[in-house]
């Protein structure tokens, strides 16, 4: 690996398995989505990615829990997949949640190194539900079984 890719957070799977096709790997991704769970990944063409991953807020259940909880902030993930590249390019969208009423009304928060994962209080999720580490760490593991790269995109476009 690279010194860039390295500082970069680009992940290579080691040792690297047979590449699939991007088709598959998106199958993949979307199996990932739990109907009764908070994790939510669809398609992400309103924001302008190949998927989007998120937690699943708009759901009574999980908004009222999270309200209890005292969840602070979300993130969202929007991911590009590049077959040409193998690699699954990835922003983090970072969100703070106001509540109201126990909905949630969502206002996006600057980036922040800090921000990796959500801050819970005491409450109805066990340690780690909403764990936005977790979530990238699904996203991360689905695409190198399938032979992709994983690279955060900091500066550009998706």
């Amino acid at each position: 690996m690279r010194l860039f890719d390295r500082l970069a957070a680009r992940r290579a799977p080691v040792p690297p398995p047979p590449c699939r096709d991007a088709a598959e790997l998106r199958a993949a991704l979307l199996a990932l989505d739990e109907v009764d769970g908070p994790l939510h990944v669809r398609d992400g063409r309103p924001e302008d990615a190949d998927l989007t991953a998120e937690w699943r807020l708009a759901d009574p259940r999980w908004s009222c829990a999270a309200a209890e909880s005292g969840v602070a902030r979300v993130a969202q993930f929007l991911l590009r997949l590049d077959p040409r590249a193998a690699e699954v390019r990835v922003v983090q969208r970072d969100f703070e949640i106001g509540w109201r009423a126990g909905a949630p009304t969502l206002s996006f928060a600057a980036p922040d190194v800090r921000a990796w994962r959500l801050e819970l209080g005491h409450g109805a999720f066990p340690p780690g539900r909403f764990d936005t580490r977790e979530l990238a760490r699904s996203l991360r593991e689905v695409a190198a079984i399938h032979g992709w790269a994983w690279r955060p995109v900091v500066f550009g476009r998706l």
